[in-house]
């Protein structure tokens, strides 16, 4: 009986350092995602790519990777060092607070992407509608944002009468906003080619999100079943 027992035991001990490896690299694996997704978003001079309210998509997108990242690290160390079952606990409940958060962000990509998706007319229509609503503050900085990180001026360039305001262009088609700017003196490209090629960024990007909510899912369950129960 005591060796059936000390066999169960052996038996349970190997599970878990089995668990605790794939642990190991599921929390590395989601590190590499957050990192990965934060170097797309600090490059990122597109569009908008999730509906927000906000001037910029990325912030939230930012500290969403930042808390996936300190998350991932805490289970590292948790593993590491052996950490009591109350550890695991408050970790698994942190990891499905923010995987739920990164779901639903998921689906606000794929619905943004679905009904605005990465083609030159689509980005056309955008654009146009920016310049159209450009006295709006908000709608200002995001147009000379654009502007600005992508060194282009119009969708297709400075011929574009939306740009135009009179014999000047939009102040943001010129380098540090010189006033009158001037098609002599601005961006020569469009902003089209360069907000095409930052939404195919963004499709990698929705897919490495994909991968981390997974990964979330997969190490929540783990530290749930195995650590805590």
């Amino acid at each position: 009986m005591h060796s059936k027992n000390t066999l169960t035991e052996k038996k349970q001990l190997r599970r878990k350092r089995i668990v605790a490896v794939t642990l190991y690299a599921a929390c590395l694996l989601l590190m590499g995602c957050a990192i990965y997704q934060c170097s797309v978003l600090f490059i990122h001079c597109g569009r908008d790519f999730r509906f927000t309210r906000l001037l910029d998509a990325r912030y939230e997108q930012i500290v969403l990777m930042m808390l996936e990242m300190i998350l991932a690290i805490a289970g590292i160390v948790g593993l590491s060092t052996k950490r009591t079952p109350i550890y695991f606990l408050i970790l698994a409940a942190l990891v499905c607070t923010v995987m739920i958060c990164h779901f639903t962000d998921v689906l606000r990509g794929c619905l943004y992407l679905y009904n605005f998706p990465g083609n030159f007319k689509n980005i056309g229509d955008s654009m146009l509608n920016l310049y159209e609503n450009y006295d709006q503050p908000l709608t200002k900085a995001k147009v000379d944002r654009i502007h600005h990180c992508n060194k282009c001026c119009g969708v297709n360039g400075t011929d574009d009468k939306a740009v135009k305001r009179g014999i000047y262009l939009l102040p943001s088609c010129c380098p540090d906003s010189t006033v009158p700017c001037t098609a002599s003196n601005a961006y020569k490209i469009g902003c089209a080619k360069p907000l095409l090629a930052a939404d195919h960024r963004l499709l990698k990007f929705q897919l490495v999100s994909i991968v981390s909510v997974v990964s979330e899912f997969y190490i929540y369950r783990l530290f749930l079943t195995f650590f805590v129960v």
